[in-house]
């Protein structure tokens, strides 16, 4: 089972949100993410759409065409 925790690095140390315990043996994964990417807005900016991984997302794709 994969569970995904959110936290923040204070004083070296990983601090969950919520009171989650985890016991020993545990195995954990951790995703850091990079402060530009915590952002305040959930709008993207023209150059950061541009530069994002959404643009060109289909090219490569096989249009299909509607018989006529």
């Amino acid at each position: 089972m994969v569970v995904a925790y959110q936290g923040m690095v204070k004083d070296g140390q990983i601090r969950l949100e919520g009171d989650q315990v985890l016991s020993d043996g545990a195995v954990v994964i951790v995703v850091i993410v990079k402060e530009s990417a915590q952002r305040e807005s959930e709008y993207l900016t023209g150059h950061e759409l541009a530069q994002s991984e959404l643009v060109g997302l289909w090219a490569d794709r096989e249009v299909r065409k509607e018989p006529e």
